[in-house]
């Protein structure tokens, strides 16, 4: 706590002793970044640097001030870095950790934003980032880390973030090494192997990164869960009919020499990861798994009497032991939950059995007195879900906060809509500091900002986003206000 608030505390003292540096911009343009300051971090970064890139600021002094200042910021937001998500099989905590604002994704943002204005700002804050540190997970984990943010920008940087006398000094190929021996987790392998297949370097620069990619894979282990689920892409795809190729990795062409420095490590490392503690949804009696079958389907084709690359064999990939797997849950558990689900079904499409065209009420059929009073009837029983009555409050926020959503859009115009968005926000509005996870609470400001901008007609894009400018919440009223400013 002590080292956040000293560099909050430094961080201040900076924008302070500059500012007198700056251009003046006008008030509202000040307002709002001002505004955007005084919102939680990854709200703040995200909004500084959506204004840096905004026709509201054009002056490159206050570019790169809020570039820098959202970098900063975003070091201190609650979620260190994106997921992927294993399925729907747990609605809320999938879309909780999809990447909304987590502080790797608003880093990496702002450090490619800088590669635009001052490539050297942008090299220094990429070195600056330490590389991000994957927490346990296990088996039973719904989430797995999403790390490549920063290998892609690390690539970026790569390529326009050095001077020519910085290339001749071959400080551009040390950045990529000391990402590489940054590896420690099979949530890094499959980043940096794609790193490595974006750069342009010389034949004798890839061997020597390659070269030392396999060493350091070779200490390379980590979670069942995390290598599971990163299976497909290890393997570089070698044949037009390999599954999603355009997905692959291809750190290096089948036939380049160099695959004799990448291939025996790969190998070692599947086996080291197969051969551990194995979840049980990857684990398929008879059948070698995907990324075994596939190292050996590229090993055939480099070297069909197989006297260099030895196939992988069944007895070599079977797991140490089951370490079990996650529960297929959906949030819906509850009888209030049940019975607002099937209202919200009826209130779509009337429980019909949907043909291929997907039949849902027409406005028409929307504003009949039978649609009116079963709207109604939802919003009573909406307006009567206690928080104790869910698994827990996340999932109560979650549930109202998804069936006021869905009712707001589907009210047709007029005072019951007005009243539907205004419920919806008040409900959002409480509950802003009492959902732990600001990414959880913003889900939903997310959404519907997001329907304002697909909105075809122009009239339901600003009716949305007038109701959130004028919300109590500086969160939803600041985003509102960019989502106009940006329509403009």
């Amino acid at each position: 706590m002590m080292r956040r608030t000293g560099a909050l505390a430094l961080l201040f003292a900076c924008l302070c002793a500059s500012a007198a540096e700056l251009p003046k911009l006008p008030p509202e343009t000040m307002g709002l970044i001002d505004q955007a300051r005084a919102l939680p971090p990854e709200f703040s970064a995200d909004t500084l640097l959506t204004l840096a890139a905004s026709r509201l600021i054009t002056e490159r002094p206050w570019k790169l001030r809020l570039i820098e200042e959202a970098c900063s910021t975003a070091a201190q937001a609650q979620v260190p870095y994106a997921f992927f998500c294993h399925g729907e099989v747990d609605i809320i905590q999938c879309q909780e950790n999809r990447g909304l604002n987590d502080a790797l994704v608003l880093q990496t943002r702002a450090i490619e934003a800088m590669l635009e204005l001052d490539s050297q700002k942008a090299l220094g804050m990429f070195q600056e980032l330490a590389p991000p540190r994957i927490s346990s997970v296990t088996c039973q984990d719904l989430v797995t880390p999403n790390v490549s943010d920063y290998y892609e920008t690390a690539a970026k940087v790569f390529e326009r973030g050095f001077t020519p006398k910085q290339r001749e000094k071959e400080e551009d190929l040390h950045l990529l090494e000391t990402v590489i021996a940054s590896m420690q987790s099979p949530a890094h392998v499959t980043g940096v192997m794609q790193m490595l297949s974006t750069v342009k370097v010389t034949s004798e620069q890839r061997k020597a990164l390659l070269a030392r990619f396999a060493v350091v894979l070779d200490r390379v282990s980590g979670a069942a869960r995390v290598f599971s689920e990163s299976e497909w892409a290890i393997v570089p795809a070698v044949f037009p009919e390999t599954p999603e190729p355009r997905r692959l990795p291809r750190p290096f062409l089948p036939e380049a020499p160099d695959v004799a420095m990448y291939l025996p490590a790969l190998r070692s490392y599947i086996v080291r990861q197969l051969g551990g503690p194995r979840c049980s949804d990857h684990v398929t009696p008879g059948k070698l798994p995907q990324s075994a079958a596939n190292f050996n389907t590229l090993a055939a084709k480099l070297d069909p009497s197989a006297l260099l690359y030895k196939p992988i064999s069944e007895d070599e990939v079977k797991p140490l032991k089951d370490d079990g797997t996650y529960k297929y849950e959906l949030p819906w558990k509850s009888q209030r939950s049940k019975d607002v689900l099937e209202a919200e079904r009826w209130l779509e499409h009337g429980n019909r059995d949907l043909p291929d065209s997907q039949r849902f009420w027409t406005l028409e059929e929307r504003s009949t007195d039978e649609w009116i009073a079963r709207y109604q009837d939802t919003m009573k029983l909406i307006a009567g879900w206690k928080e104790e009555e869910e698994a827990s409050a996340d999932t109560h926020f979650w549930l109202v906060a998804q069936a006021y959503s869905m009712l707001a859009r589907l009210v047709p115009p007029g005072p019951a809509r007005d009243n539907a968005m205004g419920v919806y926000l008040n409900f959002l509005e409480t509950h802003y500091t009492a959902v732990k996870s600001r990414n959880l609470w913003f889900v939903w400001v997310r959404d519907m900002l997001g329907s304002a901008r697909l909105a075809k007609d122009p009239a339901e894009r600003e009716w949305i986003l007038d109701h959130l400018v004028r919300s109590a919440n500086p969160v939803i009223a600041l985003y509102a206000n960019l989502g106009r400013l940006s329509g403009k």
